[in-house]
């Protein structure tokens, strides 16, 4: 959910067009219909599994990549999937020239993460004040 609510937000100013993507996105359709009124046309939703090249290459050409800016949300959430998710950022993300903004609850395999997206980007982590019962991180790079 904090996901669309970042997307929507983004949407909401009228300074940023946004794409939300996830693996199913009937979720994300719902939302954003719902928040109609505070994003017009400034967000769309699209699929997206991340290292899938198909999904990829659609989103290239329905969106102006690359990107100065990606914002990510609880997206730590396989360990398995780190190493697809750090492709996929580095083929959407402006070379030498943009931030990735991931915020994710403290989970054990983050390090893991971490340690794929060093070998790419300079990283930086910064702690973030507990949201509800949540204890979360932002990783910037």
């Amino acid at each position: 959910m904090w996901c669309v609510w970042h997307g929507v937000w983004g949407a909401s100013t009228g300074f940023f067009d946004v794409m939300l993507t996830d693996q199913s996105v009937e979720w994300l359709e719902n939302n954003v219909e719902l928040n109609r009124t505070l994003v017009g046309d400034n967000a769309k939703v699209a699929s997206l599994h991340w290292g899938d090249e198909g999904d990829a290459a659609q989103l290239e050409v329905t969106l102006k990549a690359p990107f100065k800016l990606i914002v990510g949300s609880d997206v730590l959430y396989d360990h398995t999937s780190h190493a697809s998710l750090v492709a996929t950022i580095k083929r959407f993300a402006l070379p030498g020239n943009a931030t990735a903004v991931l915020a994710y609850p403290t989970r054990q395999d983050e390090d893991s993460f971490l340690s794929v997206a060093r070998e790419h980007f300079d990283v930086k982590v910064e702690a973030m004040e507990q949201c509800a019962s949540m204890s979360s991180s932002s990783g910037q790079f």
